[in-house]
Parts: structure tokens; C-alpha cells; sequence
């Protein structure tokens, strides 16, 4: 696998993880839900958040050491 499908791959798993986080905020709104309920939906929104920011700390990281060898 090369530079850029790797790349491609980090930035696939960021959609995916925003996604969920969409959908989980969504249900964290749901005012059927007993308080403790959605305090848990919020927590697991902002778990989705911290990995979508992973991967694109390792998406950027990885495009930077591709520029860097392309100019080599």
C-alpha cells in the first residue's frame, strides 16, 4: 500500500467517525431519553470526535512526510 492510499484510508476513517458522531448527537437530543441516558450518548459523541481528530493528526502527518519525500 503506498503513501496516498494510506492517506486516503486515514481520511475514509475520519468520514466514518464524523458520521457516527452526527448520529450519535442526534440521539443524545432525543428528549425521550432518561438524563443519564443521554449523558452517556454525549460522552460517546465526544469519544467519535476524539478518534475522527486521530486520524486526521495521522492523515496530515502523513501527507506531510509524503510532500517532504516528494521534494527530496
Amino acid at each position: 500500500m503506498n503513501a496516498i492510499d494510506r492517506i486516503r484510508r486515514r481520511i475514509t476513517k475520519v468520514l466514518e467517525a464524523t458520521e457516527d458522531a452526527c448520529g450519535q448527537a442526534v440521539e443524545a437530543q432525543l428528549p425521550v431519553l432518561p438524563d443519564h441516558k443521554r449523558l452517556q450518548e454525549i460522552q460517546a459523541l465526544g469519544a467519535l470526535l476524539d478518534k475522527a481528530k486521530s486520524h486526521c493528526d495521522k492523515a496530515e502527518a502523513a501527507m506531510l512526510k509524503y510532500i517532504r519525500l516528494q521534494n527530496e
